[in-house]
């Protein structure tokens, strides 16, 4: 059975981010985070990569879906956006109970989706 294109993950984590795109994002910037996602599905699916063989749909999303989250007032703080972001979306993860190495990858990610590094401190 062929995954609906447009169908965006659902577990109880990536509800919350919806939820808090949806109500801390302006809807061009929660437009493009989630196209983001869209996009990064359907090339990894022309290249042949399955969600859940070959990488996390869920961690995918939740970079996607966060990567812009320091352009909100809700992250802005007095580093780059991108790292205010980073730091946010981190601590959102851990108050919803991701507290594993799924944390570090988001930070890394986007902390880093503007720069050319991809370890964090």
């Amino acid at each position: 059975a062929e995954q609906d294109a447009l169908a965006l993950p659902t577990s109880p984590i990536a509800a919350a981010t919806r939820h808090l795109i949806d109500t801390s994002l302006t809807p061009p910037v929660r437009n493009h985070s989630i196209r983001g996602f869209l996009f990064g599905r359907a090339i990894a699916g022309a290249q042949g990569l399955q969600p859940g063989a070959d990488y996390d749909e869920e961690v995918m999303y939740l970079i996607c879906a966060l990567h812009d989250i320091g352009l909100g007032d809700i992250a802005n703080g007095h580093q780059r956006f991108e790292v205010d972001g980073a730091d946010y979306a981190a601590e959102f993860l851990e108050r919803n109970g991701i507290t594993d190495a799924r944390v570090d990858t988001v930070w890394d990610a986007i902390a880093g989706h503007t720069s050319a590094f991809s370890d964090s401190p």
